[in-house]
């Protein structure tokens, strides 16, 4: 029983899942258009990888259709992309064969699955009707229209414009989305070496004059953007049908009323204007009427709306001026991030804070002096800060040696966060600095890129590495960090013997042996009281032992030891760890009041049949006493 890509289930729009998947799809169709051996450096590492269609008995298959040339469909990169009912992606690809006809086997054929096939050719992305099985079907027939592109734009229009205002820390925040209609039946793209002043784009739009940080929302075509002077020109692909042009930009906040200038080039069928029920408030609407509200991903925004816009057409509406408070009482900063790269000139530090703020006022500062102060390392440079931190109302400071950065709001309410990037000058031996913040912070993360480093710090937990594209970082974290406390952190390279093959060999194999017996052998007693008793004996071996299998871990995440010899290691370990435990409880009269998860050493309760942290069974794990 087959299925044609008339069927389109899921619920899911054939706009949404085409814009859904077109990052996906671009990437996979540079995977499958790439040589062999830029295919093979991209399979070894996961990150790059496509994720997979889920399996199943099912069957898609089609044809690439050109409507003058049937040769031009012969070899020609496709791409199937899936979204479950979940919202998890998947992919694979193939090509077509000479007359143009490609099947993808083995993929899942669930009712609930939508499916997208997609070609490339020229360098555009073409894509077939979204699709999904029918019940019991197990084969799904799609077709994928191709051709040649234009650079005519004659039948483009703009049928609809929606803008969406919100607060951004001190300034507004605006995305414009504009719904290009293309009347023909060519997909409409200016190349790249036609993109002059003779060469119209087949999209413009205009900027306010005041606006800054302008951002395409290109979902893959971010290169066919173009702003300068104000003037907004998305040279193509733009589909028969239609497509969303989507990108945003920041606006600073006048005293009192903020008036904010939409103009329209290309005019448009319908004009929409969105702000959040949480503010701003729209003070002139601009000639705009009051529709019904709507709810978007679970907020309610207020609407104004207008209709037949000509080209050229401006609208102009103020929002209200903001209330604000200076009560920095209602202000917390639940996380911070740091993530750290070193190496001999320089340490690079972005800095991630996050900020809460509790009402519905924003804060902001009344005088001169500031809401937050944050002092950087003593030695710092700064790099840069997102648009969103300079929102924020950041003025940086120069004190000494030192860089302040402070923050004057205002600060909205709910989340927000401030982003630095900065460096702080090192030497090959390394570099120690210091940390320090204005308020108290819950949780802090030091997250160190792993090229040969060694972290030094009293005050932060080691928790296990983690991959990061291509990247393994190392990761410190610590609690309840107080305002007045300050955090010494030292990084160091790690010293590399320079040996020959042959010795470096022989040393590491050595290595190896001693290692063994170092791990296995009880004897690093670490007194954890000065009662020197048997029982604290076994229980520092014991904690000893779950440090060298943390390291054991981040020696096999880190790529230094291989799956067998890991397996291996870490068996032997548990087994010693699990011995322990047994002496433990036998050298008292009664079970100890706590234990440690033999797999990562976290106390554990009475209660627990699996490790909260890493989900180990603790069947063999004495209970503990109420």
């Amino acid at each position: 029983m087959a299925a044609t890509a008339a069927h389109t289930g899921s619920a899911v729009s054939q706009r949404v899942l085409q814009r859904t998947a077109s990052v996906l799809m671009l990437a996979a169709l540079s995977f499958a258009l790439s040589g062999p051996q830029a295919q093979a450096q991209q399979v070894t590492d996961p990150a790059a990888q496509p994720p997979p269609i889920p399996p199943g008995e099912g069957v898609v298959s089609g044809r690439v259709v050109h409507p003058s040339d049937p040769s031009r469909t012969a070899g020609i990169p496709v791409v199937l992309y899936g979204l479950s009912r979940a919202g998890d992606p998947g992919l694979a690809n193939t090509r077509t064969d000479a007359g143009g006809a490609f099947r993808f086997e083995g993929v899942s054929n669930d009712e609930t699955m939508a499916y997208l096939v997609g070609a490339k050719y020229g360098e555009i992305p073409f894509f077939g009707p979204s699709a999904s099985f029918e019940t019991g079907a197990t084969e799904l027939e799609v077709r994928v229209d191709i051709n040649d592109p234009t650079p005519d734009a004659t039948g483009i229009s703009v049928a609809e414009v929606i803008v969406q205002v919100e607060w951004v820390g001190g300034g507004l925040a605006v995305q414009e989305l504009h719904r290009v209609q293309n009347e023909s039946g060519s997909v409409v793209r200016v190349q790249d070496t036609e993109r002059n002043e003779k060469t119209p784009a087949p999209f413009v739009a205009q900027l306010p004059s005041n606006a800054s940080d302008f951002l395409p929302v290109a979902m893959g075509f971010e290169d066919a953007f173009d702003e300068s002077d104000g003037r907004v020109r998305f040279w193509g692909p733009i589909y028969p049908g239609g497509q969303d042009v989507r990108f945003q930009y920041l606006l600073p906040v006048r005293e009192g009323e903020t008036p904010i200038a939409l103009r329209l080039p290309m005019g448009s069928e319908q004009f929409t204007v969105l702000t959040a029920s949480d503010g701003p408030v729209i003070a002139d609407s601009g000639g705009l009427v009051e529709d019904a509200d709507v709810e978007l991903d679970g907020r309610n925004f207020s609407v104004l709306r207008t209709s037949s816009l000509a080209p050229g057409a401006e609208i102009v509406i103020a929002v209200g001026a903001a209330i604000t408070s200076d009560d920095t009482s209602r202000l917390t900063m639940p996380r911070a991030d740091l993530w750290l790269e070193l190496d001999d000139a320089q340490l690079v530090t972005t800095h991630n804070i996050e900020f809460e703020v509790e009402g519905g006022e924003r804060l902001a500062s009344a005088g001169d002096e500031p809401l937050l102060r944050f002092p950087l390392p003593r030695g710092s440079e700064l790099l840069d800060m997102s648009p969103e931190t300079r929102a924020l109302g950041i003025k940086i400071q120069q004190e000494a040696d030192r860089t302040v950065a402070e923050v004057r709001g205002p600060i909205p309410p709910g989340e927000s966060a401030m982003r630095l990037r900065y460096r702080v000058p090192t030497s090959p031996e390394g570099v120690t600095f210091t940390l320090s913040f204005p308020r108290d912070i819950q949780t802090l993360n030091v997250l160190v890129a792993d090229t040969g480093v060694e972290i030094e710090t009293d005050r932060l937990h080691r928790r296990r590495p983690f991959r990061q594209g291509t990247r393994i970082y190392l990761h410190r974290e610590a609690f309840q960090i107080e305002a007045s406390e300050s955090l010494e952190i030292g990084l160091r390279p790690l010293v590399r013997n320079q040996l020959g093959p042959t010795t470096s060999m022989a040393a590491a194999i050595a290595g190896i042996g001693l290692s063994l017996l170092f791990l296995l052998a009880p004897l690093r007693t670490r007194t954890t009281s000065d009662e020197g008793t048997a029982l604290n004996e076994l229980a520092a071996q014991r904690d000893a032992i779950y440090q060298d299998i943390l390291d054991l871990d981040h020696d096999f995440e880190t790529g230094k030891l291989d799956a067998a010899d890991h397996a291996a290691l870490r068996a032997e370990l548990r087994a010693r760890a699990a011995a322990l435990l047994g002496k433990e409880r036998s050298a008292v009269a009664s079970p100890p009041a706590a234990t440690n998860c033999p797999d990562c050493g976290l106390p554990i309760e009475a209660a627990w049949t699996f490790c909260s942290k890493c989900g180990a069974r603790l069947e063999g794990v004495p209970e503990a006493t109420p």
